[in-house]
């Protein structure tokens, strides 16, 4: 690693250039608070976590990442790491994507409480990923409470497996955000209670998907979906609500699986789609919808 930090406060980061870099350009441990990392190329670097923030209150504004492996900024602690308030109260501010294979901005155990606005994403495989049930042990180690706001991604990167424009866990908000030309999920929703709002997802093969059933009380309102190939907004889970989507061009327009009830599905308009809802469960409910 370049730059450790491990009981200091305020760091201050100011235009940072690597190049070829095969380790961390720098790693904050559990103790700093308040640090902030502003401009900068990194560019061409072979391993993953560049910016690594295990503390507390972090921002980084204005840096560009070209061509560079995977996870170049990482929130939160690894599994050997005591500190449960890890990588938590941070800010990704205008920031550039570029080439970046797999997850951009990854949030790890118990990270969350964060905002990334105004990025973009550009030939990358995925801006923001936030770790779930697989990697955490217990339901509060969950990474949540993650904002995605006013962002532009495309992912024209193929790669197998799976990957999403974005992912964030409960009570997050991904709102205003043009996504395009994903192979795969756009939004995906793991967890409860978030609000995905006035987003523009253009050719997708799924738009915004919640593929669990615990994933519950979501609010997917005022988004615009075009050409999504299976389906445009697809949920398993119950208690949401899906209002005032405009969705054209796709296979499906709203699917509900036979196990998500009581869900509310109204306003929704759009055209030219192959079919427009699967309704699911008798339980769900449906109005003034695409007539």
């Amino acid at each position: 690693n370049a730059l450790r930090f491990e009981n200091n406060k305020q760091i201050e980061l100011n235009n940072i250039d690597a190049h070829n870099f095969k380790n961390n350009v720098a790693i904050f441990e559990q103790g700093p608070l308040h640090n902030l990392v502003r401009g900068g190329i990194i560019k061409d670097c072979k391993s993953n976590n560049i910016y690594s923030f295990k503390g507390q209150y972090n921002q980084i504004y204005g840096v560009s990442f070209l061509r560079c492996k995977e996870h170049v900024i990482r929130f939160g602690r690894f599994n050997s790491d005591k500190d449960k308030d890890s990588g938590r109260y941070n800010i990704v501010d205008a920031c550039v994507f570029e080439h970046v294979g797999n997850d951009a901005i990854l949030y790890e155990l118990n990270s969350g409480k964060g905002i990334i606005k105004g990025c973009i994403g550009h030939h990358i495989r995925s801006l923001v990923k936030a770790e779930t049930s697989s990697e955490a042990e217990l339901p509060e180690q969950k990474s949540r409470d993650i904002h995605v706001l006013n962002n532009y991604i495309d992912q024209t990167i193929e790669e197998k497996g799976f990957y999403d424009g974005v992912s964030a866990g409960s009570s997050s908000i991904i709102a205003d955000n043009i996504i395009r030309d994903t192979e795969h999920v756009a939004i995906r929703c793991n967890g409860d209670h978030m609000i995905i709002k006035s987003n523009q997802i253009i050719n997708a093969s799924y738009g915004c998907m919640a593929n669990k059933t615990e994933f519950n009380y979501l609010t997917i309102s005022d988004n615009h979906l075009q050409h999504c190939k299976k389906y445009a907004i697809s949920l398993v889970s119950s208690n949401n609500i899906i209002k005032n989507n405009v969705i054209t061009d796709s296979k499906m327009a709203i699917r509900l699986a036979d196990k998500a009830e009581r869900n509310k599905v109204t306003g929704n308009t759009g055209s030219n789609n192959d079919r427009n809802i699967r309704k699911g469960n008798a339980t769900n409910t449906f109005s003034e919808n695409f007539k």
